[in-house]
């Protein structure tokens, strides 16, 4: 059997799936939580953005700068590509737990499951450890690390209250019909909602 990185999974993936896709949640769902601790001002980073169309609908919705980053490097040529007319709206090839960016830049970073992929993986530990240092480092002071997951709290406290954020959830409910089509089942195992975390850097650090 042949076993792939994680990385060569998703060229793989992308290489065959060029339709915009979004995990879990698109932001007509997610704003009503969001909009009161968002501006349309904010320097955002949304990190392992797929073909997600999130960042095009908040650009509609009124934000003014978006950069999104992904370690696919034919993804993101793509997105060049098509986004290439969208100064607000911007692409890089970029390991999100190696981050390219200065201290204290975004007023928000976005994560909708790349957590959760790097909370999966045998190393879980070190890397949601790398993941978690780089997104701190980069927010600004007061700044929010948005986190949308399948997981509840119980699962996801573990890494982020290794941190001293504030940590406000959110629930949202799942639509009638996942993305792929199928019918989104409701029981004890797999409840009926997915998870926002709102994570809110301290003024001071």
């Amino acid at each position: 059997m042949v076993r792939y990185s994680k990385k060569e999974y998703w060229e793989e993936r992308y290489s065959k799936e060029t339709e915009p896709f979004d995990w879990y949640q698109r932001w007509s769902s997610l704003k009503e939580s969001l909009s009161e601790y968002l501006d349309f001002s904010f320097q955002v980073l949304y990190i392992g953005c797929g073909t997600s169309k999130l960042p095009e609908d908040m650009l509609e919705e009124g934000f003014t700068s978006i950069t999104c980053i992904d370690q696919c490097e034919n993804l993101i040529s793509a997105l060049q590509e098509k986004h290439q007319d969208k100064e607000s709206l911007t692409f890089q090839c970029m390991d999100a737990q190696s981050l390219e960016f200065e201290d204290s830049q975004f007023d928000c970073v976005i994560d909708k499951a790349t957590l959760d992929s790097v909370c999966c993986g045998e190393t879980a530990h070190e890397e949601t450890k790398k993941l978690l240092e780089e997104v701190v480092r980069t927010l600004k002071p007061g700044g929010i690390y948005i986190v949308v997951s399948y997981a509840e709290p119980k699962y996801r406290d573990t890494y982020l209250k290794q941190h001293p954020w504030e940590v406000i959830v959110h629930q949202v409910e799942k639509s009638a019909l996942s993305s792929t089509g199928a019918l989104v089942v409701d029981d004890e195992e797999q409840p009926n909602v997915h998870y926002v975390y709102v994570c809110k850097k301290p003024q001071e650090t």
